[in-house]
């Protein structure tokens, strides 16, 4: 994992850390709950959703470079959405929520990569911060992050994403205003 002149081995250690973390996870996914105590049935699952957390981290920054290099369609001729759809086995809409929302963090929201990296929030977290910003007000929004990743510890999912969502329609020069609301039914 280590080179002799003192670097670190990075493929090494991320394809070593990969490897290692299956036969954790799979054990884990094989002891029957229902031998669990109830304090570590809970505690457990708490855990283990910090544990995806910091794998969705790994993999958001991981797909944002995969897309930003352009390698699946370089070697595998086939964009990353694609490519990860069918090699992961995932539905296109999966995989393209993935891949768009990695791409965003990376490129435009970077402290909410951070948060996701320290396990302060989770993939759905980082979706709806990407999902929220547009060009008209990604400026803003990427100015309030920090405080909106902390302010999701403090409210439910759906209170905290309808925050998110409110700031953001505030923040965007058009406001909120969705034409297709507009058109009769």
């Amino acid at each position: 994992m280590f080179e002799g002149n003192g670097h670190i081995d990075l493929d090494g250690a991320a394809a070593t850390g990969v490897a290692a973390a299956g036969p954790v996870l799979s054990t884990m996914a094989s002891i029957p709950p229902a031998v669990l105590s109830d304090e570590a049935l809970a505690s457990a699952t708490l855990a283990l959703e910090q544990a995806r957390r910091f794998l969705d981290a790994a993999e958001l920054s991981w797909l944002a470079e995969l897309d930003r290099r352009g390698t699946t369609d370089a070697r595998f001729g086939q964009r990353t959405v694609a490519w990860l759809a069918h090699e992961a086995k995932l539905p296109r809409a999966v995989a393209s929520a993935r891949v768009g929302t990695a791409a965003k963090v990376a490129s435009q929201l970077p402290e909410v990569g951070d948060a996701l990296r320290e396990g302060h929030i989770g993939f759905d977290h980082a979706r709806v911060l990407a999902d929220a910003a547009n060009p008209r007000n990604v400026d803003g929004l990427a100015g309030v992050t920090a405080e909106l990743c902390d302010a999701a510890q403090l409210a439910t999912f759906a209170r905290w994403q309808a925050e998110v969502r409110g700031l953001a329609d505030l923040l965007d020069a058009d406001g909120g205003h969705d034409p297709h609301g507009d058109l009769p039914e």
